[in-house]
């Protein structure tokens, strides 16, 4: 007796499988498309306090060469997201200064900020800094230098741990790391 596995009911399970795992992933978007949010994102190594200002600078000029370096002081053309006294500033490229409504603090000890990219250009790379300064604008942690993220492919969130941390800083100024990506 010569037994036979019907091939179509085979194939149609195996196209419905293909259907659902199609489904699973959801819709994603072209290829050249970029990613709607920025998020960035300071781990701190303790609580974070009124009595420091935590510095977010986003360099939109498009140059991966050029960024905002670690004084936040000198920092033009930037924008500019700050904590301080616990509310969220941003300050435009222009030096036009307004609360921002798009940060949070995060289990105490993380500092977390969001930028719709439409707002600030649509820009194919930015460059960030985080810094951490006392109220006097005395350097408690930096990262060394900036980072480049591409809003076209760094969808996972980037790890920055290269931090400058100054011989007198508290735990609740020091940065312990950063992450960068972009969401959707």
């Amino acid at each position: 007796m010569n037994a036979r596995i019907p091939i179509f009911p085979l194939f149609l399970v195996f196209l419905l499988i293909i259907f659902i795992a199609g489904c699973a992933w959801g819709e994603q978007p072209p290829w050249d498309e970029g990613g709607d949010v920025l998020e960035l994102r300071a781990f701190m190594r303790a609580q974070v306090r009124d009595d420091f200002v935590y510095h977010f600078a986003v360099d939109t000029d498009g140059n991966p060469l050029t960024g905002p370096g670690i004084n936040p002081a000198v920092w033009e053309g930037y924008w500019v997201v700050e904590w301080e006294n616990g509310s969220f500033f941003i300050t435009d490229p222009e030096g036009n200064r307004v609360f921002f409504f798009e940060g949070e603090i995060v289990n105490l000890t993380d500092v977390v900020i969001r930028f719709d990219l439409e707002e600030i250009g649509e820009p194919r790379e930015i460059q960030v800094m985080v810094v951490v300064t006392d109220r006097t604008g005395s350097l408690e942690s930096a990262m060394e230098t900036f980072r480049n993220i591409n809003t076209r492919t760094d969808f996972v969130p980037r790890v920055f741990n290269d931090i400058r941390v100054e011989a007198i800083a508290e735990p609740s100024s020091t940065i312990d790391r950063v992450e960068g990506r972009i969401t959707f």
